[in-house]
């Protein structure tokens, strides 16, 4: 695992310098950058991606999980964006 984990830094640190975007480390990182309607159009995305494949329902008394938005910039094969 510890390969994998650093091999997954070495592509977030090689986008980043290819494409001139720093891939911010929390939301308000996001929310700061020169790209953040970008950024806000990703995470926009993918809410409405969860709700319409209903990938949670919210169950009643039960103490709901802490989460955290994870961002990468994702590349095809051969490198370019997508």
């Amino acid at each position: 695992m510890r390969g994998h984990s650093f091999s997954q830094k070495n592509n977030e640190l090689f986008v980043s310098t290819r494409t001139g975007i720093e891939i911010p480390a929390c939301y308000s990182e996001a929310t700061r950058s020169p790209e953040d309607k970008l950024w806000e159009e990703a995470m926009i995305e993918e809410l409405q991606s969860y709700e319409a494949n209903e990938t949670w329902e919210l169950p009643e008394i039960q103490r709901i999980l802490d989460n955290k938005w994870v961002y990468r910039i994702k590349t095809n094969t051969d490198g370019s964006l997508l």
